[in-house]
């Protein structure tokens, strides 16, 4: 279930932003010149992000280097499961406000409990019209719909590779799991794939305190968001194609 409200939480935010990637944790943003680190031969100069942009780039050239891909009907399968997700939780939405609704009408509601009632109703009404216009897009043009759309095909393209990526990963090195705003991360397998990637010089952070701050987020992850072990396999397995393949 923690996975199905991600995708459907992630899915509000695609109008807004274009990438997936680690968002969690705090990362040195120091700007300059000066090359902080080096991964696959680009120097990177900048503090801010800097985990997500050495993980994204070694992880891409994985995908490369495997040949993994997005099928085009992966792509529909997956928009079919995530739109059905969507139509879910704005049917259930919609109950939830009509309850809330008929709540209100009754004349024995103290002041505090009306004015509850009806911050709680105002709050379900904005996120059932987000979710409506993320169903329908009733409010753009045929052109801006085709642009949504094809944004939306290219995000499920990157899920679907990153879980593939995932997949693969957490199979060679097992490990924990770590529930994530954007999904499950194998977090044990991509420090011990990170490891692997620093030995071979794939990447190299020149500077001690990133470093340490690097590998903090994969060393100590934060326990409350850990997967027991027994469940982990299967949160790797379905997420990797999370419409039931």
């Amino acid at each position: 279930m923690k996975f199905l409200m991600s995708i459907i939480r992630y899915a509000l935010m695609a109008v807004c932003i274009g990438c997936l990637g680690v968002l969690s944790g705090q990362e040195d943003s120091r700007q300059g010149t000066e090359t902080i680190a080096l991964v696959l031969g680009e120097k990177i100069t900048e503090g801010a992000q800097i985990r997500s942009k050495i993980l994204e780039k070694l992880l891409n050239q994985f995908s490369k280097d495997q040949g993994i891909k997005a099928s085009s009907g992966e792509i529909e399968a997956y928009l079919l499961w995530s739109n059905g997700l969507l139509r879910g939780r704005l049917k259930a939405l919609t109950s939830e406000a009509k309850l809330l609704r008929v709540n209100l009408k009754k004349s024995n509601l103290s002041e505090e409990d009306r004015v509850n009632l009806m911050s709680a109703l105002d709050r379900k009404d904005k996120v059932i019209h987000m979710l409506e216009i993320q169903i329908d897009m009733p409010e753009l043009t045929e052109e801006e719909k085709k642009r949504v759309i094809e944004f939306h095909r290219k995000l499920a393209s990157e899920t679907i590779i990153r879980g593939k990526i995932n997949k693969l990963l957490y199979v060679k090195y097992g490990g924990r799991v770590l529930f994530q705003q954007a999904g499950y991360e194998p977090i044990d397998a991509y420090r011990d794939y990170l490891r692997e990637q620093k030995t071979r010089e794939a990447f190299v952070i020149y500077d001690k305190k990133i470093a340490r701050d690097f590998w903090r987020y994969f060393l100590e992850p934060d326990k409350q968001f850990l997967l027991p072990l027994e469940k982990s396999e299967a949160a790797i397995m379905r997420a990797s194609s999370p419409w039931g393949e």
